[in-house]
């Protein structure tokens, strides 16, 4: 048997904590069902009214991918896909996108701010950038290689090689473009990045930061973590040792993350699966 821990909707509180959306994280901390909610919104309605398909179905969907920039017509694609092969109404992934920004004004604010900061980072070689109280770039050299440089709130550092200024995908724009590989065996600068992408990567590396302390606060107390899985947590089982003790180990955060609402589920497993 195996300890199975699921992180709840992880990606989606931290980037609300980075871009300082307490209204949000409030309701986190309050157990609000931020799907229904999204849901009533979105369509007009009261809490109690919402279904569990189509209608929260979609409020789920917008708070679990809406936060780095998703657009309308990629949000239909998504809600096409399995396991809700759900086909929107006309119209309505305008309205539903829309509405979640309109809710989550200070998370469309910090992928300006980071966008911001990444580029003036870029322009002006060493010095210190911040995209809100979290996040900050920083442009050096080492090796003869220049790295635009993300600190996180762990003080972690993601490294981006050879970071240069492009024209933007609209007119007018600017993007940081940097050297990585292009989704297969040839290497070379991308397009160019935009801020919510920048969330996306600062959210997922936040993330990491926060499983692994969880992961080695279960083993300081003798759990033996066989897998880290996206937003899960695996552990070998013993018999004095519990899912809700785990869960507790795993949501015990460290310092630098006071204000983060996070959570998870734990269960006593024979088997690792996804639901």
């Amino acid at each position: 048997m195996i300890l199975d821990a699921d992180y709840a909707a992880i990606e989606a509180r931290i980037v609300c904590w980075l871009a300082g959306q307490e209204d949000a994280l409030e309701e986190y901390r309050q157990g609000v069902d931020r799907y229904k909610r999204m849901a009533a919104f979105v369509y007009g309605i009261a809490e109690h009214e919402v279904d569990k398909f189509p209608q929260r179905f979609v409020g789920k969907g917008l708070i679990l991918g809406a936060g780095f920039g998703l657009g309308a017509p990629k949000f239909r694609i998504t809600c096409k896909k399995p396991p809700g092969n759900y086909d929107l109404p006309e119209g309505l992934e305008f309205k539903a996108i829309n509405a979640w920004r309109k809710k989550h004004n200070c998370v469309v604010k910090f992928w300006e701010k980071l966008d911001e900061a990444a580029k003036a980072a870029v322009l002006h070689k060493g010095e210190v950038f911040a995209a809100g109280k979290h996040i900050s770039f920083k442009c050096i050299t080492t090796g003869e290689i220049e790295f635009l440089l993300m600190r996180l709130p762990s003080g972690r550092k993601l490294a981006y090689p050879w970071p240069k200024i492009v024209p933007g995908k609209f007119e007018g724009t600017t993007a940081v473009s940097f050297y990585q590989n292009l989704k297969g065996v040839n290497w070379g600068w991308n397009s160019g990045i935009w801020g919510g992408v920048w969330a996306e990567n600062a959210t997922q590396a936040v993330a990491a930061d926060v499983m692994c302390h969880g992961a080695q606060n279960c083993e300081d107390v003798g759990y033996e973590i066989c897998a880290l899985i996206h937003d899960q947590a695996l552990s070998y089982h013993q018999s004095h040792q519990t899912p809700e003790e785990f869960v507790r180990l795993l949501t015990d955060l460290p310092e630098w993350a006071v204000g983060l609402p996070i959570a998870a589920e734990g269960a006593l497993v024979p088997f690792y699966k996804k639901d």
